[in-house]
This record gives C-alpha cells, structure tokens and sequence, in this order.
C-alpha cells in the first residue's frame, strides 16, 4: 500500500517542465553518463539500460576497479550526467558531479530533497520521495521516473 501512496504523488513531485527540460537535455546529447550507487544503482543500471535501447551513447557509471574518475574523464559540454543518489548521499557520486560540472556537461539529478549535494549542480533536479518502511527505502518512484524519462525521450525523438 506504502509503494501505491509513492507512485500517486509522482505526479505532483515531478512537473511537465522539468520532465520537457530533462528530456531536451538527453535528445542533444552526444554521451549521457548516469551514476548511482548502493542503493541507487539499480535505478542507474536500469536507466543506462533503458537509454542504449533507444540507441543512445549511454554509460553507466560504476567504478569498477576503483575507476570512477577514468570512466568521466572523456565528458564534455555537449554531454549529459545523470547523478542518482539520496541520503546518505554516496560521496563518490558527489565527487563525480563536481567533476562533470567542472568540465561543463549538463546535469541531471534524481535525488530526494532540494539542498542535496546534487541539486547544486544540476540543470533539472527531480526530488523523489520513495516510501521507508524498517530502514529498507523502496525504489518504486525512482524507477517509474527512469522509465518515464527513457519513454518521453523516445517520443519526443521518434
């Protein structure tokens, strides 16, 4: 019931404008990197997932070997960072937001609370309140955003 509550205020959390911003943003460009961590990268996983299908240059961000730098050390303005986190926010994926800033990419951020490290940097920032039940946080708002980000998107490029 909890998760059914998350998916009916979606809607008023995220606005037509922002949703038409973010997803001008990822028709233009060139390479989209989408990072999230521990318990956000399922979300990114599945974004990056959802992006490639729809043929884009799409990279997921996971810092593999401890390679978090190398793997956005080719971004540029003319790219997109998408940054998924929520509080605790993972340091690594502020320390890669500040690192897509300073090259100028775009930014995207999926987080919960507007002064999220996140939202200081971004261009669009979707605030998303998942539901909390024992210390477990469900993912169930955050990925209807990614799939209804990857088909808007698609529509809008079709």
């Amino acid at each position: 019931m909890v998760n059914a509550q998350v998916l009916q205020q979606l809607p008023v959390q995220i606005k037509n404008e922002q949703l038409d911003a973010a997803v001008n943003l990822l028709a233009k460009a060139d390479n989209i990197y989408v990072i999230g961590l521990r318990r956000s990268f399922s979300v990114a996983s599945y974004l990056t997932y959802a992006l490639r299908h729809l043929e884009r240059r799409a990279f997921l961000i996971d810092g593999i070997g401890g390679m978090f730098s190398e793997q956005l050390s080719m971004v540029s303005p003319d790219d997109v960072v998408i940054a998924i986190s929520y509080s605790p926010y993972a340091q690594e994926v502020v320390e890669l937001v500040e690192l897509g800033a300073k090259r100028g990419a775009h930014h995207i951020a999926i987080t919960d609370s507007q002064v999220s490290p996140l939202a200081a940097f971004s261009e669009v920032c979707f605030v998303v309140r998942e539901a909390q039940v024992d210390g477990f946080r469900s993912q169930v708002a955050s990925m209807c955003l990614a799939q209804t980000l990857a088909v808007s998107l698609a529509l809008a490029t079709e």
